[in-house]
């Protein structure tokens, strides 16, 4: 078994040690990528190191906290067009971890204060571009009905972050349930501590592992 790790923005792959070291021996594929550019440049950066990172004769998994679970969807959506990947593209599965498929009103507000900054742009609620062409995806919709996508949910009951609205103290819940065929599990934890969950790396193991994905032929 093969698994890329996407981390969220301005993170790095050492957010996602528990959940490796809690998961049975796999080939773990940390992507790194940087938050200076535009989103769909750095969706395309990724999705280059995936088909270069991965053995493209076996079936994988993407997983992606918070922004790297947006790329992630996005890729994931790409790679289903790609012929290298064809012969083993319907084995591969998704899991996203609080992602703000809706947008991020965090991002909404730094940008007042960053306007130049291209990425919060592109991520702001209800943005544009890349978070707009996933909304509208109608493949990846029907990934999500087929339930080859775990699509995992955080919420926590922060007392002045999620008080207006529920969210995981950076992402609303609403946000992250932006996609409205998908088969969507929560989890009561903020936006970090889903990624030092048990249960959480439970779940992971028993969806990527065991969970057998019905053929289509």
């Amino acid at each position: 078994m093969q698994t890329v790790y996407l981390h969220g923005a301005n993170s790095t792959g050492i957010s996602f040690n528990y959940i490796m070291q809690n998961l049975p021996e796999h080939r773990k594929i940390v992507i790194e990528y940087s938050c200076d550019s535009s989103l769909k440049k750095i969706c395309e950066s990724v999705e280059d190191a995936v088909i270069a990172s991965v053995d493209i004769n076996k079936p994988f998994t993407i997983i992606g906290h918070s922004l790297g679970g947006i790329i992630g969807a996005y890729v994931f959506a790409r790679l289903h067009k790609n012929e290298r990947i064809k012969p083993v593209i319907e084995q591969c599965k998704l899991v996203t971890l609080a992602s703000p498929f809706g947008g991020s009103k965090a991002a909404t507000f730094i940008r007042w204060f960053f306007p130049g900054d291209i990425l919060y742009r592109d991520i702001a609620h209800n943005g544009h571009g890349v978070m707009s062409a996933i909304r509208k995806s109608v493949l990846l919709q029907n990934l999500g009905a087929q339930g080859r996508i775990l699509p995992m949910v955080a919420h926590s009951e922060h007392p002045i972050f999620n008080k207006l609205e529920p969210g995981d103290s950076v992402v609303t819940v609403r946000s992250q349930k932006s996609m409205p065929e998908w088969k969507y599990e929560a989890f009561q934890y903020n936006h970090f501590e889903i990624l030092q969950a048990a249960d959480v790396a439970d779940r992971i193991k028993e969806f990527v592992f065991t969970k057998q994905i019905p053929s289509n032929k």
